[in-house]
């Protein structure tokens, strides 16, 4: 729902309405859209009613998540694959059938126009006047688009454990949050799971133990997504640029109430480690992982 000082231009209650009913129709685990309503005297502002999923979430951080934390490695197995096995299923769904590219952006110009879509959120979030280091980033980021063009998919956009429910035995029951999908390459999706895990494990210098490591990750969504995955590692800095880009307009909403952070913010951490990678990745290698 829209706040006084929103983190975006839009919010487009009636694309979200229809991605979550085709994941539904397709027999994944979405809240079923029930209507949309765009009458602002309910509730002061559009909204959209739909099913309730009963499960568990799992917190921003999963390695200090207290239910995640209580169960053996076996179930906390389960619940990493089940995530992944998830995503794969979202990215394979057969987006052009219930017509997702008529109310989704990225069916159209590749990666160079996403880009710039972020770009344009850049200066709109930052009412012009973007960090440096997001234009650094974003420069680069156009330097080194990939010159492959993988197929297409239905992106989540914020996939992350964080955003599935579970049940006590770990099984996946609900999978929400569909404010930033889009079309693009699956990369962009395992990518941004990828590289915010990774970061939070700097962070807070602890991983779930039963979750698969990086590698074992890759090689098992890909092996359920049905193809090898191309230039990751730019698709993680992208990743990074378009996070960042969303920590600086949150950040900018919160000074704007008073409230100034303790220490680094989100922003700082995001773009410190898009340095990271970018050291890891090397000049020309956008394919290493």
């Amino acid at each position: 729902m829209p706040t006084v000082v929103p983190s975006f231009p839009d919010y487009d209650l009636v694309a979200q309405s229809a991605v979550q009913a085709a994941l539904s129709a397709a027999g994944l685990p979405a809240p079923k859209p029930i209507a949309v309503e765009h009458d602002e005297q309910w509730l002061g502002t559009p909204f959209f009613v739909m099913t309730r999923v009963r499960g568990r979430p799992v917190g921003d951080v999963p390695a200090f998540d207290p239910w995640l934390g209580g169960l053996g490695e076996a179930t906390q197995r389960r619940i990493h694959t089940g995530f992944l096995s998830l995503l794969a299923r979202v990215n394979r769904i057969d987006w052009r059938a219930p017509a997702l590219d008529r109310l989704l952006r990225g069916s159209i110009g590749g990666m160079a126009s996403a880009l710039d879509r972020w770009i344009d959120y850049v200066y709109w979030a930052a009412d012009g006047r973007p960090t440096p280091g997001l234009v650094d980033l974003a420069h680069w980021c156009g330097e080194h688009v990939p010159r492959s063009t993988p197929p297409l998919s239905l992106c989540w956009g914020d996939a992350r454990v964080g955003n599935v429910l579970f049940d006590d035995e770990g099984d996946v029951v609900g999978a929400l949050d569909w404010e930033l999908a889009s079309i693009g390459p699956a990369e962009m999706d395992i990518a941004w799971y990828l590289a915010m895990d990774e970061m939070s494990a700097i962070i807070v210098e602890k991983t779930v133990p039963g979750f698969l490591d990086r590698s074992s990750t890759v090689r098992f969504y890909e092996a359920r997504l049905g193809r090898r995955l191309d230039d990751l590692g730019w698709y993680e800095i992208f990743a990074i640029f378009r996070a960042a880009a969303i920590a600086d307009r949150q950040h900018r909403n919160v000074a704007r109430v008073g409230g100034q952070p303790d220490g680094p913010t989100e922003h700082d951490l995001l773009l410190a480690h898009s340095q990271v990678l970018i050291e890891r990745l090397g000049p020309g290698d956008g394919d290493r992982r």
